[in-house]
């Protein structure tokens, strides 16, 4: 009885250790990105939601919502390291 009762207690432990190893956040975004403001493209390549703040006057922005506003950041030997992309002149406006 004891030797059964030490193997559902150590099962009930591992299945509840699975459950939170498992379960938890990916730690492959920046520190102090939250979950929801992180996109991943790829291992070493992701896009950084940055918070908006809705006015709450268009009545049109109800139905077509206004474009993300981010950076993207890339993962590099030392971190992630903040992507800027410049734009010449010229290219496009």
């Amino acid at each position: 009885m004891q030797r059964l009762l030490s193997i559902a207690t150590l099962a009930l432990a591992s299945l509840v250790t699975m459950h939170y190893v498992f379960g938890a956040d990916a730690p492959d975004r920046p520190k102090g990105v939250g979950a929801n403001n992180w996109i991943p493209v790829s291992e070493r390549l992701g896009f950084v939601m940055e918070p908006t703040v809705n006015s709450g006057g268009d009545r049109q922005s109800l139905f077509v919502p206004g474009p993300i506003h981010g950076h993207f950041v890339a993962r590099t030997s030392t971190g992630w390291q903040r992507i800027a992309i410049d734009n010449p002149d010229g290219l496009t406006r």
